[in-house]
């Protein structure tokens, strides 16, 4: 098991995800994070920001939009973009 030094390190080392907003990673203006813990060992693996609302309707916004255009794709052509990834 490990140490609480070592679990309280790994927090101050844990990755900060950004956004992906219109195919790019975008940091985030947000105060705030969530912790994503490992449930091994309580550690704290990650944050991911706490978006403000503009950074959400943005976020939004650009899906939508991005379906707009996906909806067009041929359904052959999607099943390779999936089977690629």
């Amino acid at each position: 098991m490990l140490s609480q030094k070592s679990v309280s390190q790994r927090r101050a080392f844990a990755k900060v995800y950004k956004n992906y907003l219109n195919g790019q990673w975008v940091a985030s203006s947000a105060s705030q994070h969530i912790d994503i813990i490992n449930p091994l060992d309580q550690g704290v693996l990650a944050k991911v920001p706490q978006s403000t609302e503009a950074e959400f309707n943005a976020i939004v916004a650009n899906a939508q939009d991005t379906f707009e255009h996906w909806k067009e794709v041929p359904i052959s052509t999607r099943v390779r973009y999936m089977l690629k990834y």
